[in-house]
C-alpha cells in the first residue's frame, strides 16, 4: 500500500473512532447552528459544537442538587450546581459552575453569555435522580462589546 493509501486509512479510522465516541456520550442534541440567542439541552458528558468548531459547550456534571422535591412543601426552593465546559478552537475545556437557585446563574465567556435556564428532572422525595437522567438547558446569547 502506498503512502497516500496508508494516510487515508489512518484518517478514516480516526473519523470512525471519533464518530463512535461522539455517539456514546448520550442522546443526540439538536445541532447548534453557532448562532447566539439559542437554547441547548445537554446531558452529562455531552458536548455541542458550532459548525465551524470554534466553540464547544458541554455539561460536565451536576455537583450538588438540593432542590425542593415536587411532592414536598419547602420553605426554600433549594439549589442545584452544575458544571459546564466551554472550549474555544483546539484549546482546553474551561469549567464554569452555574446554579439554579442562587448566583451565578450566568457566565460571560468570549462573545457569549451562557445562562442555566433549567435542570431536569425535578426531584421527588421517593427516588434519587440518576446521574444519566440529568438534562441542563442552557441559553446562549451574543454579548455586545
Amino acid at each position: 500500500m502506498g503512502e497516500g493509501g496508508w494516510i487515508r486509512n489512518v484518517l478514516l479510522g480516526v473519523a470512525i473512532a471519533s464518530s463512535s465516541a461522539c455517539g456514546s456520550t448520550g442522546p443526540s442534541a439538536e445541532p447548534w447552528s453557532g448562532r447566539a440567542d439559542t437554547t441547548l439541552a445537554l446531558r452529562i458528558g455531552q458536548e455541542v459544537g458550532a459548525p465551524d468548531s470554534v466553540t464547544g459547550v458541554s455539561l460536565l456534571g451536576v455537583r450538588s442538587d438540593s432542590r425542593c422535591p415536587t411532592d414536598v412543601v419547602c420553605v426554600w426552593q433549594g439549589d442545584a450546581e452544575v458544571e459546564i465546559g466551554v472550549r474555544f478552537g483546539m484549546g482546553p475545556t474551561v469549567p464554569y459552575r452555574l446554579h439554579t437557585g442562587v448566583e451565578p446563574r450566568s457566565v460571560d465567556v468570549g462573545l457569549y453569555l451562557i445562562t442555566l435556564v433549567s435542570l431536569r428532572p425535578a426531584p421527588v422525595s421517593t427516588a434519587p435522580i440518576r446521574r444519566e437522567s440529568y438534562v441542563a438547558e442552557l441559553r446562549l446569547e451574543l454579548v455586545e462589546r
